[in-house]
């Protein structure tokens, strides 16, 4: 298994080519790590970032192999901020290493593993500025996998409507998370109540035939801190950044984040949305009784046994079955419950 962080096959390919030219491994590890992960520490700190890497985790070979690559040039001093100099790869790096190899097409090859190994973080704009606003269409259209989308009261006449319904029927998975009309009232103001519920059948509307379009209302209003914002395959993070308490979502700032694998921003979306989708209801007219059956099932199983029990058992056995019944439901359904509940219980008395 492959631990985080660990050299890529790519980044170990690069460095082969090296090697294949005369350097010392451990030096063409260390001068192809340092450029593709960016580092730019003071020289203690870069020593126990580069013996993190496999093959120079023994005492010296960091120390040596940069070293070494410091007296090529393929490492530089650079002065920082309160007198601190960091060691970090030259700007030209690439183009020393491709003329070192009388190579072109490692000049290319280099900059490419830098940019898969960095996430892309641009910030697109004002929520209001058309740019944003069309390049979401885009994003939609590029998914291959899965599109998460809370929003509060969003128009279900919004202009990429066509192209969720069109990548859905693709297989790709569109999941929409609305707020429910009461929710909307509390955060909008009693006034788009009704607009809420027209809207939200609205989204009914579109979804309907469309296996992979699902549609769910939450009623928590910390599930949809994120609203207007969206997860595109795990990789691509579209976050409106804007106070929820004071302004809407139309007023934040749109962030857009994007890794050739999951970053950690994705991964902490993906998991606050799954949360909210878990306790979100469909919106159709079963949807409020389809929600209570799933977080009740236990007192209405419970309910039901003790029914049947009184109809067809001996009554006398009735109250010790009943019992023994809700006793065991309550352990099996809540003991894994009460570590969290202690702790959450703690760290309110601690504030």
């Amino acid at each position: 298994m492959v631990s985080a962080g660990a050299i890529t096959a790519r980044e170990a390919e690069l460095a082969d080519r090296l090697a294949a030219a005369g350097v010392e491994n451990a030096q063409a590890l260390v001068a192809i790590a340092m450029y593709t992960r960016g580092h730019a520490r003071p020289e203690s700190e870069t020593i126990d970032l580069v013996r993190q890497y496999s093959g120079l985790s023994a005492p010296g070979i960091a120390e040596s192999a940069l070293a070494s690559a410091r007296r090529r040039g393929w490492i530089v001093e650079v002065p920082a901020a309160d007198s601190i100099v960091h060691l970090t790869s030259p700007p030209d790096f690439p183009a020393r290493l491709a003329s070192f190899l009388g190579d072109p097409a490692f000049e290319r090859d280099l900059e490419a593993q830098r940019e898969q190994n960095q996430p892309a973080v641009a910030v697109l704009g004002r929520m209001h500025s058309p740019g944003v606003y069309e390049s979401f269409g885009a994003k939609i259209r590029s998914a291959t996998h899965e599109i998460l989308l809370p929003m509060i009261n969003t128009t279900p006449r919004l202009a990429q409507v066509a192209d969720m319904q069109a990548v859905a029927r693709t297989g790709v998975e569109v999941r929409l998370l609305l707020a429910t009309p009461r929710l909307a009232a509390k955060i909008r103001g009693n006034a788009v109540r009704d607009e809420a519920k027209n809207r939200i059948e609205g989204w009914r509307q579109n979804a309907r035939g469309i296996d992979n379009f699902h549609v769910r209302l939450t009623g928590r209003e910390s599930d949809l801190w994120f609203a207007s914002s969206a997860c595109i395959d795990g990789r691509t993070v579209r976050l409106d950044i804007y106070d929820p308490v004071s302004q809407r979502s139309t007023q934040g700032v749109m962030v857009e984040v994007r890794s050739d694998s999951s970053s950690n921003l994705a991964l902490a979306f993906q998991q606050l949305f799954e949360d909210a989708w878990r306790r979100a209801r469909d919106p159709g007219p079963f949807g409020f009784l389809i929600s209570l059956f799933q977080k009740a099932w236990l007192p209405l199983l419970v309910a039901l046994a003790f029914a049947a029990a009184v109809i067809f058992a001996d009554p006398t056995s009735v109250f010790v079955a009943f019992t023994g019944g809700v006793a065991a439901g309550l352990v099996s359904n809540y003991l894994p419950q009460v570590p969290h509940a202690v702790a959450v219980i703690a760290d309110r008395l601690r504030r």
